[in-house]
């Protein structure tokens, strides 16, 4: 929040916080965004609301991040995140541009399986463009 405060950042930034999808309906937001940062619950029911009122909000070209989107759910279960296949699907469809990068190390992945957790547990970051 201080960060999106600053003399020179704050014009270019609408700063919004509050659970979603619920927010998006309440709060008095703009529309035309050009970027829109993701870290909903990562839950597929969730997300896909979520994303269906943020395209409402957003315009040809948006470009969405999205957090968390590992190669699979833990070591001891390897399948594929929904929403990760979600989002990939829609690449596949040609609905969104788009590509998932590997992050770096992620704290609560580090505890909750050791230092030398799978790289494909890290967090991940989609990068997702609107056609």
């Amino acid at each position: 929040r201080e960060w999106f405060s600053q003399s020179a950042i704050a014009p270019w930034f609408t700063f919004v916080e509050g659970k979603t999808p619920a927010i998006l309906t309440n709060a008095q937001i703009g529309y035309g965004f050009d970027l829109i940062f993701v870290d909903s619950d990562h839950g597929i029911e969730h997300t896909r609301s979520e994303f269906t009122q943020l395209l409402s909000m957003s315009k040809p070209d948006t470009i969405f991040v999205f957090h968390d989107l590992p190669e699979w759910i833990s070591p001891e279960d390897r399948s594929v995140p929904e929403v990760r296949s979600w989002l990939l699907d829609m690449v596949a469809r040609g609905h969104m541009y788009g590509i998932i990068l590997p992050t770096s190390e992620q704290l609560d992945c580090k505890s909750m399986w050791g230092p030398s957790y799978p790289k494909q547990c890290g967090p991940h970051l989609g990068l997702f463009m609107r056609r």
